[in-house]
This record gives C-alpha cells, structure tokens and sequence, in this order.
C-alpha cells in the first residue's frame, strides 16, 4: 500500500510537471521553430527524417509487433504495453480532433519537411514513443539509455522536421509516458499475462 501511495504521488508530480513545462513551452513555441530553422542542413534532416519514421504507424505497429514477439520469447507481460499503445492512438487521435492547432509550418509560413496529417497539439510521434519507455525500462533495465534517447529524438525530429511546436512533444512525451507508466503498474499489479 505505502509503494502504491509513492507511486501515485510520483505520477501526480509529473502530471504536474507536465503541466507546467507545456504551459511554459507555449510562450517560446515560436523563438524554438526559429531557433530550429536556423540549424537545419542538409545532412541532419536526412538523418531526422529517418528516425521520425520510428512513430509513423506504419513503421511503429511493426516494431511492436517485434517487440511483443520478442516479449513472448522472453516470458515477459504483453497486455499493459498492447492497452497502453491502444489507448495512446485513440487518445491522440481525439485530442488532435478537439484541439486542432494548426502546424507550425501552417501558421509560421514554412516548409514542412516530411508529410502529416491531422493537427499539431500533442504531438502523436512523442505520445506513442514515450509510452513504451516505462514497458522497456522495467523489461531491459541495463538499456534504459539507448531507450530514453531513441524516445527523446523521435520527439526532437517533429520539431527540427517544422511539422511540431515543442509544446506538442513536450505535452505529447509527458502524456505518453504518464499512460505507459499507469499500464506498466496496472500490468504488475493484476498480473497481466
């Protein structure tokens, strides 16, 4: 019961560190696009294109499907991660609908480097990616870095791509994460094979 009340305490923190660091992200949200278009070459682009890829749909189901194959071999628990991706997509998918913000390269009068669809706010790539971290991390503790960084790029390319603000991926990682992080515990606690 004590480890529980700990728990909650920590996700009622980084609901509220989410919270606080979108808010603050929106006031710079432009400044970070200019910053981002001052850095852009050629050769960073081409590398970012490739990673974004990791949370297009079509390149991320089969990547999970990988993973729950290589889970399954492993004997580890499935069902927190499928419940956790499941509920990310349909989550951004409402939020995107609802709150509909234009992309930065709509309302900034840019170049978007790679195709989207939808709207801006959160950030879908960040929201899926940061989900499977907590199911990775407790799986594969030692890799924990390569994870964390994979995760972190992925949300990084929106932005440096024109096709998100940083709060989007902000928002989107903190919401992720959050959800995968509450799935992660739901699967341990009810033992979710």
């Amino acid at each position: 019961m004590n480890l529980l009340k700990i728990s909650r305490n920590i996700k009622i923190r980084l609901f509220i560190i989410g919270i606080v660091l979108t808010l603050l992200s929106f006031f710079i949200d432009k400044y970070f696009v200019s910053l981002m278009l001052e850095l852009q070459n050629s050769f960073l682009i081409s590398v970012l294109e490739l990673i974004t890829l990791i949370g297009n749909i079509e390149i991320f189901v089969p990547i999970a499907i990988i993973m729950s194959i290589f889970f399954f071999a492993k004997k580890k628990k499935l069902l927190g991660l499928w419940a956790s991706i499941i509920s990310i997509g349909a989550l951004s998918f409402l939020l995107k609908f609802f709150i509909n913000r234009p992309r930065p390269y709509e309302s900034q009068n840019i170049i978007s480097i790679v195709n989207t669809s939808m709207s801006s706010f959160p950030s879908g790539h960040a929201m899926i990616v940061f989900s499977i971290v907590p199911f990775l991390v407790k799986n594969f503790p030692k890799q924990k870095y390569y994870f964390w960084s994979i995760a972190i790029l992925v949300a990084f390319s929106r932005v440096y791509l024109n096709v998100h603000y940083l709060s989007d991926i902000i928002a989107g990682a903190f919401i992720g994460y959050l959800i995968g992080m509450i799935f992660s515990e739901l699967e341990d606690k009810y033992g979710w094979s």
